[in-house]
């Protein structure tokens, strides 16, 4: 456990590690590890005036850090505080010890109530998490279900542009000569316009692409505009059983309007 404690003080900023041990070879091992200093057991108060923080773990069935001493010690201190661990069961700080002004004292018990009070804190945090990737999770399933029309909305898109760019360079022939502000209103102008009348088809598809019928529409759309969609099969007729589906659909919306109506055609 001693050896345990410092690794993480260590690990977390602590700049010198000082081991006092009833056998000064074992604390001699111990310290080597941290590029420490081992100290004899009858030096112990006497290097407790120096240090920040005290953390004690022996095998004793008995207290071995005493309250007279430690105000012995404190009072060399000139005010500076002290933090002191006991993490041995038995205790090896006797509780009196904590009541000495300028000594924080923790045990086994204190750090265990803070242990479920950290444990509490991560619980709630990891509700919260699950909840974040819940939502994440959700919207990366979306926009993976909707990747399969993205060639077609790129397609149509250069369909667009293709129009645009082949208009723009035949009106501004038969215009002339154009100051540079005038051919960036032209240009500004068929731009928006081609902008404008894709939006709407791309915003819908877009939405069908959640639906089960998605892959319906995109078909639908490809043969609508004639596209040549890279990846994908030349375009054909659509299929009869499309067909089919489509008519199924438009009765269905014809029917629910008789039906508003009070079945009159």
């Amino acid at each position: 456990m001693s050896e345990l404690t410092a690794r993480h003080l260590v690990a977390n900023g602590v700049s010198g590690v000082i081991v006092s041990n009833r056998s000064f070879d074992r604390a001699a091992v111990l310290a080597a590890q941290f590029n420490g200093r081992a100290v004899k057991f009858d030096d112990l108060y006497l290097y407790m005036e120096e240090a920040d923080i005290v953390i004690s773990c022996t095998a004793a069935n008995h207290c071995v850090v005493r309250v007279q001493d430690m105000r012995l010690v404190m009072n060399k201190r000139q005010g500076r505080k002290i933090f002191m661990i006991d993490i041995a069961v038995p205790r090896d700080i006797e509780t009196e010890v904590g009541q000495i002004e300028g000594v924080s004292l923790f045990d086994i018990d204190d750090l265990s109530s803070m242990v479920d009070q950290n444990l509490a804190v991560r619980k709630k945090a990891a509700v919260r998490a699950e909840g974040i990737i819940e939502e994440e999770l959700d919207g990366f399933l979306k926009w993976l279900g909707t990747q399969f029309i993205v060639p077609t909305i790129s397609a149509l898109k250069k369909w667009g542009d293709e129009i645009k760019q082949k208009e723009l360079k035949r009106a501004l022939n038969r215009l002339g000569d154009l100051s540079e502000h005038d051919r960036k209103v032209v240009c500004s102008l068929a731009n928006s316009i081609v902008n404008q009348i894709l939006h709407l088809p791309v915003s819908q598809l877009k939405s069908y692409a959640l639906t089960t019928e998605g892959h319906l529409y995109t078909e639908i759309l490809q043969n609508l505009f004639n596209l040549d969609v890279p990846g994908q099969k030349p375009k054909r007729q659509m299929a009869s059983h499309h067909l089919e589906k489509l008519l199924m659909i438009k009765r269905g919306s014809y029917t629910n309007q008789r039906c508003r109506l009070g079945g009159r055609e």
